[in-house]
């Protein structure tokens, strides 16, 4: 084999570029003659090739990376566009995923997408949807919190209505009035002059603050604002119908009917039966009985989609119901506007007459009394628990107060409650529902004292009632209520349902049902009150001038050995 031939470094040495030194000439590379030449000038050969490749190879590097930056540069208006339109899409399946997460209850998941969604585009609209999301989850404050980013994110006052009107609706429904009434005059403010579907509504829910304020004078002027502005006779008579209930509770009999009047005039079908209610007790409050009649003659002749006007039909023309029982929200409804009412006296003797509401004070005067008597209880003991089914506004309460240890009140009607709430020391707790829907709730054996004033009159039936109060009443307890008594013949009914929409008992019936579920009469009476409406057999409303009403009280003690 050949050897390899051998390189000659100083060849090398030679071709090598010589340095220049600074004044021009050329620095020597001669060595030393001690160092070893051949060694040194393979070394130098090494390094040097290897700075000529990577010079070369640099040279490669910044080549592709231009080309490749040349490539970004042409292709980047085409990948920003696809880069925003991936981010669109991204979001927008945030929204509809937040969608069905509310749907099904899933909040804190919904909270989340839209939070997403805000990351790739803090909008008002998604401020505006997430707000709605948290309010629907009951998260009230964080809701506020991001409409009124919502509010601060839109440029004019026009596109601030939306979250405006949503942190309304959101104060109304906490009753936060005040809060409540200012994002609607906001809302007022801004479209006033551009009279829009929105104004409309910003006004009707003014009114509505107002009725919650208690405020019915300027709800009046609301509505009659809305009602300006209002094209389509069915949200007209809507609004007219409102205006005639907010008459009707400040006691002005005449402006509720004309307003009634147009309601019913430009009612739809599914809107006439209400209203012509409405307009028929206006006219028998006001005295106008042949008008009442015709009105209520007109409501019998049609089927009603709501449960209150059969109940009505049914207690002026069959006087029973299928129940045996007032439906709950009848007796909401109309408590919660004795409970209005009461704070306009004018005109209210007339309707509580009308709706049988009688004996408020005579009744539990009368419990009052025998109670003293018949269990020995004195005024300043304060030794009972007492339960009151049907508290109302709490006018019964003065009669019993300085008898009772603890008091707890139940009335379905809120505004009633309301009202109970203000009468300071009357009671310990008050609780809205149903007396039987929150009375299964209680435990046994729980108070000394059950009482039932102006309450069972909304029954047919009272064996729930009895059966109810038997297991609360600890042994020795008693329970003391008063009902509607016939002042004619039974005729072998045990309970009737009268025009008034109350029912009237048989004393046998109330007997039998005492020593059914183990209570002892301790004590009964009748008492009498004024009712100039009087109705027989299924004949239209007359008034007289000598009428009367009766109420029998009962009381009846639990056993001691009843447990």
């Amino acid at each position: 084999m050949r050897r390899p031939t051998k390189t000659s470094s100083k060849k090398i040495a030679r071709d090598r570029p010589r340095r220049l030194s600074d004044d021009g000439d050329a620095i020597s590379t001669k060595r030393n003659s001690s160092s070893d030449p051949e060694g040194y000038d393979e070394q130098y050969a090494l390094t040097d090739e290897c700075s000529v490749e990577e010079s070369v190879g640099w040279l490669n590097c910044e080549c592709v990376l231009s080309l490749l930056l040349i490539g970004v540069l042409v292709a980047l208006p085409f990948n920003l566009h696809h880069t925003k339109v991936d981010l669109i899409q991204s979001r927008d399946n945030y929204i509809v995923k937040a969608v069905e997460m509310v749907k099904v209850g899933a909040c804190d998941d919904a909270v989340m997408l839209y939070e997403r969604a805000l990351v790739v585009d803090d909008s008002a609209h998604i401020h505006n949807q997430m707000a709605d999301a948290l309010s629907q989850c009951g998260k009230t404050s964080e809701a506020l919190a991001h409409y009124m980013f919502a509010i601060h994110l839109e440029e004019t006052n026009k596109r601030k209505v939306p979250s405006l009107m949503a942190i309304g609706d959101l104060y109304l429904k906490n009753m936060n009035y005040p809060m409540a009434s200012k994002s609607f005059e906001s809302i007022v403010s801004i479209l006033r002059d551009e009279p829009t579907t929105d104004l409309v509504e910003a006004y009707i829910k003014l009114a509505k603050v107002d009725v919650g304020r208690r405020s019915f004078s300027a709800a009046y002027s609301h509505y009659t604002a809305a009602s300006d502005l209002i094209v389509g006779d069915t949200m007209q008579a809507e609004v007219h119908y409102r205006m005639g209930h907010c008459a009707l509770v400040m006691g002005k009999l005449q402006l509720a009917i004309d307003n009634f009047k147009i309601a019913c005039a430009k009612a739809s079908p599914a809107q006439k039966s209400l209203f012509v209610h409405s307009l028929a007790y206006a006219y028998l409050e006001h005295g106008m009985i042949a008008k009442g009649n015709q009105e209520l003659d007109q409501l019998f002749s049609t089927n009603s989609m709501y449960t209150e006007e059969r109940y009505i039909r049914a207690s002026f023309q069959d006087h029973h119901y299928s129940s045996g029982r007032a439906p709950a929200q009848y007796i909401s409804q109309l408590f919660d506007l004795h409970a209005h009412r009461s704070d306009f006296p004018n005109n209210l003797d007339s309707f509580l007459q009308l709706h049988g509401i009688l004996f408020v004070q005579s009744a539990p005067k009368a419990v009052s009394t025998a109670l003293q008597e018949k269990i020995g209880v004195s005024e300043g003991d304060r030794w009972l628990d007492v339960i009151d089914l049907g508290c109302g506004s709490g006018s019964s309460m003065q009669y019993f107060r300085s008898l009772s240890n603890y008091v707890l009140g139940i009335d379905v009607s809120p505004i009633s409650v309301e009202n109970a709430r203000r009468r300071l020391d009357m009671y310990d707790d008050l609780k809205i529902g149903d007396i039987l829907d929150v009375g299964s709730t209680l435990p046994d054996s729980s108070c000394d004292l059950v009482l039932a004033l102006n309450t069972l009159q909304y029954f047919g039936d009272l064996r729930q009632i009895f059966q109810l109060v038997q297991r609360l009443l600890r042994p020795g307890g008693t329970f003391a209520f008063n009902v509607d008594a016939f002042n004619e013949d039974a005729n072998g009914h045990q309970f009737s349902l009268r025009f008034s929409g109350r029912w009237k008992h048989d004393i046998a019936y109330i007997s039998e049902l005492g020593s059914h579920f183990g209570f002892a009469l301790i004590h009964s009476e009748r008492i009498e009150d004024t009712q100039p409406f009087q109705q027989a057999n299924g004949e239209p409303i007359r008034r007289v001038s000598d009428g009367k009403a009766f109420s029998d009280v009962y009381l009846f003690q639990k056993s001691e050995d009843n447990m």
